[in-house]
């Protein structure tokens, strides 16, 4: 499948806006296990590196939100190539039938491809601000010898992966778009 029909820098903006929403995620993942598993306290080089990573999640949160913006005037500008785009894609991914059904009627349910991303989006447009201010939080609880969860809210995580999903269906990056589409149903996405 070949994904949107775009030029070369559009193109090229979609798969950095791809890799923005994939950072935050593994980033994020970084954060969780290091706050869920590793030692509440550390020693200064543990610190550092912590306020590093905070560093990088924050920015990778302003990456997304750019991201986000961007995404959403390219559905604007092509709403039809848009729900078309989605819609071949989800067909062609290498997931069960349930999941595929079970996601284009969550789409649905919204009207379509369309409204369904545009609502994901604005959603992650308002948490963003929210999940930055929190992990700001949670890195001055650490420093002072807490030990505050390391998760992300479940409602951005499945928007950033909803959001991954359609980027890279739009890419037509089939593989890519299966492995989200998993994810989505891995973390529970339909429940939120």
């Amino acid at each position: 499948m070949p994904g949107m029909q775009l030029g070369v820098a559009d193109s090229h903006e979609l798969a950095k806006v791809g890799n923005h929403f994939q950072r935050l995620l593994a980033l994020d993942q970084v954060w969780t296990n290091h706050l869920d598993h590793g030692p509440s306290t550390g020693a200064a080089p543990q610190n550092e590196d912590l306020r590093t990573l905070t560093s990088d999640l924050d920015s990778a949160y302003a990456d997304a939100a750019s991201g986000v913006k961007w995404l959403l005037q390219l559905i604007d500008s092509q709403p039809q190539q848009f729900e078309q785009i989605m819609t071949e894609g989800l067909a062609s991914l290498n997931v069960s039938p349930d999941q595929k059904q079970r996601f284009a009627e969550a789409a649905k349910r919204q009207g379509g491809f369309v409204p369904f991303a545009k609502s994901t989006l604005n959603n992650l447009t308002a948490r963003i601000p929210v999940e930055r201010t929190e992990v700001q939080r949670k890195l001055k609880e650490l420093e002072r010898g807490g030990n505050p969860p390391g998760d992300m809210d479940k409602t951005t995580e499945c928007a950033i992966i909803t959001a991954t999903c359609c980027t890279c269906i739009l890419l037509g990056a089939i593989p890519l778009a299966g492995g989200a589409l998993a994810g989505f149903f891995a973390r529970g996405c339909l429940d939120q």
